[in-house]
């Protein structure tokens, strides 16, 4: 009998067929292939050892990680507390400097404005003034027979009565331009911005009134109490006007005249005397 197909793909090594093509196996031994070692069960002392090593590292782990996060947490609190240092030490140093342009800015006796800070008021009202085409009035002080109330009473008495006068002053220079200030000895000076000089022969005259109405005693006086003469000069300046020169000005045509008119009665008052002029 002849051999049929089906016996003749089932011999011993005849290729199989798959999808009608043949797939031919090869079974030479591939040479120089590593011989992989079956896995063994881990014995009971590799599980012990692995037991004693995860017990072992896991503290030593936790420890590092714990101390590693308090030395953090340290330097973040060493850290916000220099930095809180430093913000302290920074609202001293400002506070301090602040004391300072003050104290600059300041007569040591009266502890109004000095000349410098005078200075600075009249320059800032210039320009603003200067800006807005509005006049700036001057108002030159100065004590009456102030050398006379020294000789009487002492120099400590006569810084008493300077302390006083810039303090009623002060109370005239009321707006955020105004200014008052001691420009040396019993001498004074008021600077009022966008004032006319109507509203500042106004002003003037009740500052001689506050003066007068502090009934400091003044045997060398005319009329027995502590006075000032007021001068005032009015002026509207423009971009050319020199600060220095309106105080100057002010100190002289305006204060002259004011002496003068201060050392006359009319109804029992003081004048207030006026000089205007254009920057």
């Amino acid at each position: 009998m002849w051999p049929t197909l089906k016996d003749w793909r089932s011999r011993p090594g005849a290729p199989r067929f798959v999808d009608r093509e043949p797939i031919v196996e090869d079974t030479r031994p591939v040479p120089n292939t590593p011989q992989v070692p079956p896995e063994r069960p881990w014995s009971l002392r590799a599980r012990v050892t692995l037991v004693l090593g995860v017990a072992v590292v896991l503290p030593i782990l936790g420890s590092a990680v714990y101390f590693t996060g308090r030395k953090q947490a340290a330097r973040e609190f060493e850290a916000r507390q220099r930095t809180a240092e430093l913000a302290a030490r920074s609202e001293k140093l400002s506070a301090a400097n602040t004391q300072l342009e003050k104290l600059a800015n300041s007569d040591a006796l009266t502890g109004i404005a000095n000349r410098r800070a005078v200075m600075e008021a009249i320059d800032l009202a210039m320009r603003s003034a200067a800006r807005s085409h509005s006049p700036v009035s001057i108002l030159a002080v100065a004590v009456d027979h102030f050398k006379a109330y020294n000789d009487a009473f002492g120099h400590p008495a006569g810084d008493e009565c300077l302390k006083r006068v810039a303090q009623a002053l002060e109370g005239m220079a009321r707006r955020p331009l105004d200014r008052a200030g001691r420009t040396g000895g019993e001498e004074f000076v008021v600077v009022l911005h966008d004032a006319p000089s109507g509203a500042a022969l106004r002003i003037g005259e009740k500052l001689r009134g506050a003066v007068e109405s502090l009934g400091i005693s003044h045997p060398g006086s005319p009329s027995g109490r502590v006075t000032v003469s007021v001068g005032v000069a009015t002026i509207e300046p423009t971009a050319d006007t020199v600060s220095s020169d309106v105080l100057d000005h002010a100190g002289g045509r305006g204060l002259v005249s004011g002496q003068a008119h201060g050392t006359q009665s009319r109804a029992g008052r003081r004048e207030v005397s006026s000089s205007r002029s254009r920057g």
